[in-house]
């Protein structure tokens, strides 16, 4: 864990440094979100769904950050990784618990997680292939214990 505390710390220091480009990616996307999405009517005037509050106040401003964080996370973090992993920063590091020898039980288990089983989907329709079964199954079955989590758990108050 000690490796990854210092990755951490170096790459907060020096992220924005190295490469402002994602600086002002990260300030662009939430900005373009709540101009785009704010400056219709509708997401000024108070909505009774909301309490009487501005969507521009609430709803969006949440959005904004939650897709900011998924465009940089699906973009610059992958991009960073490989780099480190080219180098070899990585493993001087050794900021991984799993051990070098990618087990076939540990893939098996990230193909059923919903990014792996959503992944593995689509890479098979890209290629002409049916979707498995297995991975189709996996992602209902998410869907349907989330779903139940949330109903059970949900609560306005």
């Amino acid at each position: 864990m000690r490796g990854l505390a210092k990755l951490t710390t170096i790459e907060a220091e020096v992220l924005f440094l190295r490469d402002p480009v994602w600086l002002l990616v990260a300030m662009a996307v939430p900005i373009r979100i709540l101009l785009v999405f704010g400056l219709p009517g509708f997401a000024r005037e108070p909505a009774a769904e909301l309490g009487g509050q501005r969507p521009i106040d609430t709803v969006l401003p949440s959005v904004a950050m939650a897709t900011n964080v998924g465009v940089l996370a699906i973009s610059a973090l992958p991009i960073y990784l490989a780099a480190y992993r080219e180098k070899g920063i990585l493993r001087r590091l050794s900021t991984t618990p799993a051990s070098p020898a990618m087990p076939d039980l540990l893939s098996r288990i990230g193909d059923l997680t919903p990014l792996g089983a959503f992944r593995e989907a689509v890479q098979d329709a890209r290629v002409g292939m049916s979707p498995s079964a297995l991975h189709l199954v996996a992602l209902a079955a998410v869907a349907v214990i989330s779903g139940a989590a949330a109903a059970k758990l949900f609560r306005w108050e």
